[in-house]
């Protein structure tokens, strides 16, 4: 190849979009979601309200009452989010940390670097706060996260909070995603989690040598057409 054509084969790789990798995500849109419960503490929607799907916690029916103004919206500001909200007696969380949330099982790309983000807010002062712990096919994700302050504190910042960890896929054609609250007590440890994510870095792959070469013939005989039509 001449150079011109060489520079032409790299301005196409620019140009082309390559299709995001298979992943997961959920933001309990519609108050609703595919989420599973690991543990019959978490499917408790009464006393303690665990793995509550609701557009607020101002609503008089939520919780008892008990949570007031705590969280008044989601990520987006209009949908729905997960709350847990311990509780006592047969509402204290599982000696094992429980796993208030774990996915469905969804399709992955053998290895792929993924991120793995969700959104985190306490929904008051009172400690201890929740301590949430991602685990993907049973790999932990780095170190439990603790959102900072409390949605209501008046700072926009210790509201909903985002948290990323990366993920290579190895040999993985499937996942599952938990997230556990290793926070055991039931006094405090109130918080919402929103907008889950499974998904690739996005990062354009280089084809294939024989994709390449289709990708610049195409593209080289496209410029020959359109020489050839400046000619006459």
């Amino acid at each position: 190849m001449r150079r011109t054509d060489l520079a032409v084969c790299a301005a196409l790789l620019v140009v082309v979009a390559w299709p995001a990798k298979a992943g997961f995500v959920d933001n309990f849109t519609g108050g609703s979601s595919p989420f599973t419960v690991g543990d019959p503490y978490w499917a408790d929607t009464g006393g303690g309200c665990n793995g509550y799907i609701i557009q607020t916690t101002n609503a008089g029916s939520v919780c008892g009452g008990g949570f007031g103004t705590s969280i008044t919206s989601d990520v987006t500001g209009s949908g729905y989010f997960l709350f847990d909200g311990t509780g006592t007696g047969s509402d204290y969380p599982p000696a094992d940390g429980g796993g208030f949330y774990i996915s469905p099982s969804f399709a992955v790309t053998a290895d792929t670097e993924y991120f793995v983000s969700f959104y985190l807010t306490n929904a008051n002062n009172i400690a201890p706060n929740a301590e949430v712990q991602p685990v993907i096919d049973g790999t932990t994700l780095g170190a439990a996260v603790t959102a900072n302050g409390f949605f209501s504190d008046g700072s926009a910042s210790d509201q909903w909070q985002l948290f990323s960890f990366s993920w290579n896929s190895g040999a993985n054609t499937s996942a599952t995603l938990t997230l556990n609250d290793l926070v055991l007590q039931a006094y405090g440890n109130d918080f919402g989690v929103d907008d889950i994510s499974v998904q690739s870095n996005g990062t354009a792959q280089v084809p294939e040598p024989g994709v390449f070469s289709l990708i610049c013939i195409g593209g080289l005989t496209l410029l020959g057409w359109s020489r050839r039509s400046r000619v006459r």
